[in-house]
């Protein structure tokens, strides 16, 4: 898994220079957003399999910065907190849980003439479960933070070239420290934003 995602991603940025080229010129009724950019974003997520059985699906933010070095190819970081609710009772009357994320990824975007951008995003980042604890409780739960391995795609809305409307839907694999495989499935997040661009 781990050599094909980054077969990918080699291959993302051998590409880049020559897609770049070859859109340079081309676009006329509107210019690309470039360079450095900021994103908030409203998502809704939790995780699959067993994992998505303990689970129900949650509501949350995100934040992320970003460069966009070509019409092409974009780097970035971010942050997704998802508030859950688990099927425990025990837990859910003792603990508010939360999902919380960070990734740093690449954007390739595969029409970037288009005011209405695809893209696929890959790459890798940290898992957390945070759990808060409720007045009068005495349940205690730990959560270690764990490695992860991600892929999506999404469609970014030109609105001027300062400003776009990102739209994203992408899955996770967690892994343990020692890189061993957890029981959960995949996490997943569906993301929808707003990104500014300096």
């Amino acid at each position: 898994m781990k050599k094909v995602i980054l077969g990918f991603l080699f291959t993302l940025l051998l590409s880049t220079g020559l897609y770049a080229g070859e859109y340079y010129g081309m676009v006329s009724s509107f210019d690309v957003p470039m360079g450095l950019n900021v994103g908030l974003s409203v998502n809704g997520g939790s995780c699959t399999g067993d994992c998505g059985d303990f689970y129900k699906p949650g509501g949350g933010i995100g934040i992320n910065v970003g460069y966009r070095f070509s019409m092409s190819l974009g780097i970035y970081i971010e942050g997704l907190a998802n508030i859950v609710s688990p099927d425990n009772k025990e837990i859910s009357e003792n603990y508010d849980t939360m999902f919380v994320q960070s990734n740093l990824g690449l954007n390739f975007y595969i029409d970037p003439t288009s005011k209405l951008q695809p893209f696929v995003t890959a790459g890798f980042g940290n898992f957390h479960i945070e759990w808060s604890l409720k007045e009068d409780s005495d349940f205690t739960i730990e959560s270690t933070d764990q490695q992860t391995i991600f892929f999506g795609g999404g469609i970014e809305y030109v609105l001027s070239e300062n400003l776009t409307l990102p739209v994203k839907l992408q899955f996770a694999k967690v892994f343990t420290e020692d890189g061993e495989e957890t029981y959960k499935d995949m996490l997943w997040n569906f993301t929808l934003g707003v990104n500014y661009y300096f």
